[in-house]
């Protein structure tokens, strides 16, 4: 490319540099093919694609443009041909492609010599790339792998490699499985002579999985979620995605992308190219813009980058939002089908990360879908971010309160490419706080206190002037406060160049607290449960006046219930049942299974019969705590007893598990069992007296017509006198009911 000026931009405004390169390369002939240099005064961003022009779009790929500065000197390569038995074929053919930033370029693959080259130049390995081979350059170069499957048709994917020293320990995903099931795969490379442990977390869940030394590991992510990798001990590791890895679907739907270090991330992104098809006007979109983010915020998108009808909390425009949370896997598609130079950005200070690339789901298997796709790489702007640590806490309550001390801490980072001029922070602190005199440090240096303006505070009234910060360094100002006042106190920084701010919130209780109260719940309106069967939702309700922080709104607070039988746990979210009642249920059950949910924060609570739950809550704010119990308990037993008439026995009514014969005319029971309950007396009749000489005794009685119910006879007489004869031949033979023998009776005689 020849060394010709662009001219100004404006904001939005895009370059395309295309045409066709006919083969073989004439070098004569000036392409945009690679090799090509660009520079500008502020932040670019740029990405390449190419494809031939048969057969199209489906054999495809793309690349990021990296920054000079980001460059490096050392690669590991996370992929190779000897992950036949994890790769579906993917990474049969794997080569290398390298460009250099300086001439007298010097690099070794494996500890082979690779021919010198020059600034611009470019080097390629066709094929033999392993995972865990090692490039060892003595200039910085550039470095992206290019994978395919041998003897398929069109699969092909590009991947850039991070040089290893800017390698981390945290990398977030943007991208997750298709919702038509066509899978995203990542592949984790651990460079180090251990094995590791890598955690992640998606919307499905969390857990872990081991990658041994200098091994690779996969791991399928889930639909419509990201995902976030790390290693709780900060062991560093590379990770990378392949989208549309399912067997079936390697060569229909084939791209891929580095993860990109939570370090390097921002809170803005922006596409250098995002067609939705390979159509001259695009009219699908086939290759959306994929977004996720660090922690729930809203997204602001920029669609062609040159502002839009509404205006961000930080007067910058847009053209729509999206309200996303944490790890949540989004597509976002402009209006006419074509992502070129969107601009997505949030607020708050939440990191986000992007990727550009076909959708499974979406995008047909033919032409002009674009089997390709790139990571959208943090735009590097400067940003400020404000934080508190308690530092004296008067009353051990572990919380903010009247009368403690606080240390606030503002980080200016410039992420970008150029150094940072001289840069005004103002921050001006809310009534509830009070500067603490000749506390004020920049980056650990003591700043002068203001004996000029109302305060001594040096960063409130015209602010204070920061001197220019080099590409990639941060500064940082310190303070203390003291809290004076209860109430809610918002303190926001804002960075003069450019507009850019930070928000803290403080909420600080009144000073004496009201004691919590949480119990289990039966269902959302907070009835008391007694206790738990299999299968039941669980509900939580937490009492807490202190807990209303706001009249005027329904409010939220989380809790979480364990299973101290088997150690599961889930998070709950309790909604406030109205404005200030400071009474807060979950409106839905946490589901609970006694075959599933094992693992915490998955959403089903694994709880089985004999298992006991508990949950525990602290006020955050004046630290007063409450628990509760309740359990699963065993289902009563109940137990079937017969009475038999087998002559032995006397009386002839012994009680026996085995079920009479059959015409036996032995009646049944059950005993023992339910819960307690009472007993009422249908009605009572007696027949009086007889004559001395009577055989029989007949007398009228009117049964219940309920269920469950039990008729008893009872049979007594005496006898005095010489009349009445020798007791011994005095006796009841028989009782009977409508005609009928009841087969037993218990008879009592007096005398």
């Amino acid at each position: 490319m020849a060394s010709d000026p662009v001219g100004g931009l404006s904001r939005g405004d895009v370059i395309y540099l295309q045409n066709q390169v006919s083969l073989p390369r004439n070098p004569s002939e000036e392409r945009y093919d690679g090799r090509d240099r660009f520079g500008a005064s502020i932040a670019v961003v740029g990405s390449r694609a190419s494809w031939a022009t048969s057969p199209g779009t489906v054999l495809a790929g793309a690349a990021e443009i990296l920054s000079l500065r980001d460059y490096g000197k050392t690669y590991d390569m996370p992929v190779g041909e000897n992950l036949s038995s994890i790769d579906n074929g993917m990474f049969e053919y794997v080569g290398l492609l390298l460009v250099a930033a300086e001439d007298a370029t010097n690099c070794t693959l494996e500890g082979a010599t690779l021919p010198t080259f020059n600034r611009g130049s470019t080097y390629q390995q066709d094929g033999g790339i392993n995972a865990g081979d090692q490039l060892i350059c003595d200039k910085p170069v550039q470095a992206h792998l290019i994978t395919g499957d041998v003897g398929a048709r069109y699969e092909s994917r590009w991947y850039l490699i991070y040089p290893k020293d800017i390698w981390s320990s945290e990398y977030y995903s943007p991208v997750g499985t298709a919702a038509d099931g066509d899978a995203t795969i990542a592949y984790v490379y651990n460079p180090d002579a251990a094995a590791i442990t890598v955690n992640y977390e998606t919307l499905s869940g969390s857990g872990n999985f081991t990658v041994n030394a200098g091994a690779t590991a996969k791991f399928q992510m889930p639909t419509s979620s990201g995902g976030r990798f790390y290693t709780a001990n900060g062991k560093p590791f590379y990770a990378l995605i392949t989208v549309g890895a399912n067997p079936s679907a390697n060569n229909v739907h084939d791209w891929g992308l580095p993860l990109v270090p939570k370090g390097a991330l921002t809170t803005e992104i922006v596409t250098g190219w995002g067609p939705g098809d390979g159509g001259s006007t695009p009219s699908t979109d086939g290759s959306p813009l994929w977004v996720s983010a660090v922690a729930d915020t809203t997204l602001y998108v920029d669609f062609d980058g040159d502002g839009g009808p509404s205006t961000a909390p930080n007067g910058q425009d847009y053209d729509q939002i999206f309200n996303i949370d944490r790890l949540q896997s989004i597509t976002i598609a402009d209006a006419d089908h074509d992502n070129t130079g969107t601009r997505v950005f949030t607020v708050d200070g939440t990191l986000i990360t992007g990727a550009w690339g076909q959708d499974p789901a979406v995008a047909g298997a033919g032409n002009p879908f674009l089997d390709m796709g790139t990571a959208v790489l943090p735009f590097p702007v400067p940003s400020i971010v404000k934080d508190a640590v308690l530092i004296v806490d008067n009353n051990d309550a572990g919380v903010p309160n009247v009368g403690d001390r606080l240390t606030y801490t503002l980080t200016i980072n410039n992420a970008g490419l150029t150094t940072l001029p001289t840069t005004i922070v103002l921050d001006s602190l809310p009534a509830g706080l009070t500067y603490v005199a000749g506390t004020t440090t920049l980056n650990g240096v003591v700043v002068a206190d203001d004996t000029t303006g109302s305060t001594l505070y040096p960063i409130d009234e015209a602010g204070f002037d920061i001197p220019s910060i080099p590409a990639g360094q941060v500064s940082t100002i310190t303070y203390n406060v003291d809290i004076n006042a209860a109430g809610t106190w918002v303190n926001t920084a804002i960075l003069d160049n450019p507009d850019v701010f930070s928000e803290h919130t403080l909420i600080v209780p009144a000073a004496t607290p009201n004691q919590c109260l949480v119990s289990f719940a039966s269902d959302n309106s907070g009835t008391d449960a007694v206790a738990y069967s299999e299968g039941d939702n669980i509900f939580v309700k937490v009492t807490d006046s202190d807990l209303n922080l706001s009249n005027g709104s329904v409010e939220s607070i989380v809790v979480t219930v364990n299973n101290d039988s088997n150690g599961d746990a889930e998070n709950v979210t309790l909604i406030e049942t109205g404005v200030a009642t400071g009474v807060f249920v979950n409106t839905s059950g946490l589901a609970s299974s006694a075959t599933s949910g094992q693992g915490a924060q998955n959403g089903t609570l694994n709880a089985k019969t004999g298992d006991d739950l508990s949950v525990d809550y602290q006020d955050p704010y004046l630290g007063d705590s409450c628990s509760a119990t309740i359990s699963f308990p065993p289902p009563t037993q109940e137990k079937i007893l017969y009475l038999k008439g087998d002559g032995v026995g006397t009386p002839d009514q012994d009680l026996s598990r085995t079920i009479p014969t059959a015409g036996s005319a032995k009646a049944s029971e059950t005993l023992g069992g339910g819960s307690a309950g009472s007993i009422t007396v249908d009605g009572a009749a007696t027949s009086g007296s007889a004559a001395v000489g009577s055989t029989t005794i007949t007398f009228s009685h009117a049964t219940g017509s309920g269920t469950d119910t039990l008729m008893l006879v009872g049979v007594s007489f005496e006898c005095s006198g010489a009349t009445c004869g020798s007791p011994t031949n005095s006796s009841v033979s028989s009782v009977s009911f409508n005609g009928s023998a009841t087969g037993w009776f218990r008879a009592g005689q007096r005398y």
